[in-house]
């Protein structure tokens, strides 16, 4: 899921990359987004470094791992949506299918599909 302890797609995109004629998305909002799901995915990889015994023993650095996770997915999916608006790709139908949408566009690699986390992919 990532390149050198980043995400792939994160590392690619900049708020700069979209349609300059573009209306749809809002230039700065994207980049906020962005920079705040690489501030998530560092508190994450910060995880890393501690023991796995004390990640289990101690219920406050799950639950805030847990956090930081889920404050990722949702920066990932509306930056999907963001993407998916400006470049006009076909609207998604769930959370799920924007990811998919993402893949079908070239954007995302295949195994970066969620496997782990299908609560999350659930459509809404």
């Amino acid at each position: 899921m990532t390149e050198n302890g980043r995400a792939i797609f994160c590392a690619e995109l900049n708020a700069d990359d979209w349609n300059e004629e573009s209306q749809v998305v809002d230039r700065d909002a994207l980049s906020s987004r962005l920079d705040a799901l690489e501030t998530y995915l560092a508190e994450l990889r910060g995880f890393l470094t501690g023991g796995r015994e004390e990640f289990v023993r101690e219920p406050s650095l799950h639950h805030l791992a847990e956090r930081y996770l889920h404050l990722a997915c949702e920066s990932v999916l509306d930056i999907s949506h963001h993407v998916i608006a400006d470049q006009g790709y076909r609207q998604p139908g769930s959370y799920k299918d924007a990811i998919d949408v993402l893949q079908q566009e070239g954007l995302l690699e295949a195994d970066l599909r969620p496997r782990r986390c299908p609560a999350l992919w659930r459509s809404r």
